[in-house]
């Protein structure tokens, strides 16, 4: 992949590994386009890089990976990188979870950490190949989701090594 003049989109890229990201792809002469929840976060980022894009976007829903998609395919066509970094790890003890009456709560790290991943994956997969130009899908993965205490981190470590 040239680290230089592609168009990134970036989930998840105004705080922690997502910002590294950005900041890095950014000093190497791209176009960055950052979607996070946190419109804060996102403001703070414009204001230490006025030329990144950014779009308030919450990836656990399909519904706004879908809006989020065709925004930027519409706004930015020449889009050739995504970087699904977007990410969360909620600690839980997996023996007591409530998985009957709570679902919802426990689902929510799966819907951001594997189900967008793998939606914005196919969606922009398909686009890269039809551009028939150089095109990256950067799926970031964490080394913890190799390791697990059974307590708190067993969802996390199935979704990421997913």
């Amino acid at each position: 992949m040239n680290i230089k003049g592609n168009t990134i989109l970036v989930t998840g890229g105004a705080s922690g590994i997502g910002y590294q990201f950005s900041k890095k792809f950014y000093n190497n002469d791209n176009q960055i386009i950052v979607c996070g929840r946190n419109t804060e976060k996102l403001t703070t980022l414009e204001a230490e890089f006025p030329e990144i894009i950014t779009k308030q976007c919450d990836v656990t829903h399909a519904d706004e990976r879908v809006a989020l998609f065709e925004w930027v395919t519409t706004h930015y066509p020449d889009v050739n990188v995504i970087v699904n970094n977007a990410g969360i790890q909620n600690r839980f003890n997996l023996l007591t979870a409530d998985a009957k009456n709570d679902w919802e709560s426990l689902k929510t790290e799966i819907d951001i950490n594997f189900d967008a991943t793998v939606q914005f994956s196919i969606l922009f997969g398909q686009y890269f190949a039809k551009s028939n130009n150089e095109a990256s899908i950067i799926n970031v993965f964490v080394w913890v989701s190799l390791f697990t205490d059974g307590n708190c981190t067993y969802l996390f470590c199935n979704e990421s090594s997913g």
